[in-house]
């Protein structure tokens, strides 16, 4: 399945994402924070895992192969790391 596949399943996946793309980089930025909600960040990770994989309520959406697309496709639009450390 891919990420058009999902999102015309749940439509609450493109909320996510426009959300994802307006995240802008700047100095300092860390991607994985954004993602997995620590230093502070609300958890992208956490909300996509409410919609897809095995804490979905659709079961087209349940499973690894959904969980995996969507992830993907949601943390390659965040922009990349520019700060220093070892976490990225």
């Amino acid at each position: 399945m891919d990420w058009s596949e999902l999102a015309s399943i749940e439509p609450r996946l493109k909320e996510l994402e426009r959300e994802v793309l307006s995240i802008k980089g700047g100095k300092r930025f860390c991607a994985n924070a954004v993602w997995y909600g620590y230093d502070g960040k609300p958890s992208y990770r956490e909300r996509l895992t409410q919609l897809v994989g095995w804490g979905s309520d659709d079961s087209r959406l349940t499973g690894e192969a959904a969980y995996d697309a969507a992830y993907e496709h949601l943390y390659g639009l965040l922009p990349d790391c520019t700060h220093d450390g070892p976490l990225c």
